[in-house]
């Protein structure tokens, strides 16, 4: 949806049951929806009807939920919610009524996240690691492929095929060779889906990163671009001829230039598709273009725990990601022909 910038999938939720689109983010682990009234919401936005859902139930605490480029407030509360053939009943489940700008648009509802229990607000199992305690599970993973826009698409709220998400295991005809598993960096529990980041290559050369303890990084879907720490950010744009900073973390440079880069996370190294790393001409630019890597310092709301990088779709188009719970690891695959890899 929006040119790339939101993975969304619908889900069920209620008794009879209401359909939402949500995005799928594995940098949060709660899941809320707008509901009536919504206050921030734009209009047409699809809202849960708590009163007509015979199996909703309040806990009456209040919700916040802080993103990097926003919030959303409302009511814990806990409902009967299926998605991708799997059923769990009181499953916690917040109703939102107020969101800030940037979160939500056009056809979503409401984020469904996709981290450990760590990371939600009230300490409570996200849908996912649910069905892992339950044994319903076939493998304890889950695995995104995340296409690529096309070049038809209209408007930018339009919603075209965005790939496929497999929960409980892998789809093969997505993916070629192994899968490369790294585990979580020693020392870290689950909470963000973590990895370090050991390499950046910018045109076949090493950019100067610092060291392992400054370059751990959350894998998030729900996150639109790439995000690093100012010095390793800095120290890559200063290799581009022509490249200015724009303010709140960004960065542009010459449309003519085509950056040829790649990521490594201790194991093999990944490269990314240029045009994911061109996020679009800068109005009044002279020429210029917004890159797709940001000073996550800068460039969205951060806290304490927040990762130093934040590897986002920019990123993960370019690979097949499986998420793995036992033990805790993320793995990266290239992509099948049928799937868009070369």
């Amino acid at each position: 949806q929006g040119f790339d910038t939101s993975y969304i999938a619908p889900i069920n939720v209620g008794t009879p049951a209401q359909t939402f689109d949500v995005v799928l983010d594995t940098g949060s682990s709660d899941l809320w929806l707008a509901t009536n009234g919504c206050s921030g919401c734009a209009s047409g936005t699809p809202l849960f009807n708590t009163g007509s859902s015979s199996s909703f139930t309040s806990a009456n605490r209040p919700a916040t939920f802080q993103y990097g480029s926003g919030g959303a407030q409302g009511t814990l509360g806990q409902d009967t919610v299926s998605f991708a053939g799997f059923t769990l009943s009181n499953q916690p489940v917040s109703a939102v009524s107020l969101v800030t700008a940037n979160i939500i648009n056009g056809p979503i509802s409401g984020i469904m996240g996709l981290g450990f229990q760590a990371l939600s607000q009230f300490n409570l199992a996200p849908f996912w690691q649910n069905l892992v305690s339950g044994n319903r599970l076939p493998n304890a993973e889950f695995a995104f492929f995340l296409a690529r826009e096309s070049s038809t698409a209209q408007g930018n709220d339009s919603e075209n095929p965005g790939g496929v998400f497999t929960l409980g295991g892998t789809n093969s005809s997505l993916f070629q060779g192994s899968i490369d598993f790294q585990s979580f960096p020693s020392g870290s529990s689950p909470s963000y889906w973590l990895q370090t980041v050991s390499q950046v290559l910018l045109n076949g050369q090493a950019v100067s990163i610092g060291s392992a303890s400054n370059n751990l990084a959350a894998i998030d879907t729900g996150t639109t671009l790439i995000g690093g720490p100012s010095a390793a950010v800095q120290n890559f744009y200063s290799r581009i001829q022509g490249s200015v900073s724009i303010g709140n973390g960004m960065f542009a440079y010459p449309c003519s230039t085509t950056l040829n880069v790649s990521f490594a996370f201790g194991g093999s190294s990944w490269p990314v598709a240029a045009q994911d790393l061109n996020f679009g001409r800068v109005p009044g630019g002279a020429g210029l273009c917004q890159g797709a890597i940001f000073d996550v310092a800068q460039g969205s709301a951060t806290s304490a725990s927040t990762p130093s990088w934040i590897i986002g779709d920019a990123f993960l188009k370019s690979v097949y990601t499986v998420f793995r719970s036992s033990p805790a690891a993320v793995g990266f695959a290239q992509l099948s022909t049928a799937a868009g890899g070369s």
